[in-house]
């Protein structure tokens, strides 16, 4: 686990780190993005997960270089040493910024939730908008597959300029109801349910007592018997017609 997560640190520096050699994948690494997909789904018994072989076959169809990715786990120290470069700022990131699980997300300053693909994550990109002012990009978030993604951000991200927004901003009915509308209508049937509760006790506890004073109303003191003043009172339970003392 420690050496896999080593090779990934090392290909997200060559593919996606400050000093990769592609500056439109700089804090994209799409390739890293294809390659933990891949590993995911290829290799994920635990036979594969360390086979050599299996790792091999999945950085070939992600198009990673090995060899750079090998020398990076070399040149920062291996796993034999003690201390390796890159996992050392890998555990300092982790502290700094408060990260409990890897491989982790941030959007905006907060943790992104959910699978790390492409477009789960442009999911959460997009949420940071205004539905209004969208970028185009965000109309492939909901594209049905990963061809369709890709054509659908072929045909978005094409050089037009910034200002007009997505099609599904721009376009009528389909807009879903806001954040602050789901909470008002959860806060509403939590006020509902309380309401319900509070008169559901109510009419139980008239039922209650309704119930004690009947119970009461049907036994009847009756006079002191024989003039002694200090004999305790006797009750007769009218319904049965027999006294009892």
């Amino acid at each position: 686990v420690v050496a896999e997560a080593l090779r990934r640190a090392c290909l997200w520096s060559l593919v996606g780190g400050d000093t990769a050699p592609d500056k439109t994948q700089r804090g994209v690494g799409e390739t890293w993005f294809h390659y933990v997909g891949n590993f995911s789904s290829m290799c994920a018994t635990a036979e594969d997960f360390v086979d050599d072989a299996c790792r091999a076959r999945v950085m070939k169809k992600a198009g990673v270089d090995a060899a750079a990715v090998d020398k990076c786990v070399t040149d920062s120290g291996g796993l034999e040493q003690g201390h390796n470069t890159v996992l050392d700022e890998t555990v300092k990131a982790l502290k700094a910024k408060n990260i409990v699980y890897v491989p982790e997300c941030i959007v905006n300053g907060v943790v992104h939730w959910g699978q790390l693909e492409p477009q789960t994550i442009l999911a959460t990109i997009c949420q940071g908008y205004p539905r209004a002012e969208r970028p185009a990009p965000c109309d492939c978030v909901d594209a049905a597959g990963a061809s369709a993604y890709a054509n659908c951000l072929a045909g978005n991200t094409g050089g037009g300029g910034g200002g007009g927004g997505s099609k599904s901003a721009s376009g009528g009915g389909g807009a879903g109801m806001p954040w602050y509308g789901v909470l008002l209508l959860v806060v509403s049937i939590i006020v509902v349910m309380l309401l319900a509760g509070l008169a559901y006790w109510k009419h139980t506890q008239k039922q209650m007592r309704d119930q004690v004073r009947g119970i009461l109303a049907e036994y009847m003191p009756l006079d002191d018997v024989g003039g002694e003043p200090d004999r305790p009172a006797v009750f007769s339970v009218s319904s049965a017609g027999a006294g009892v003392a």
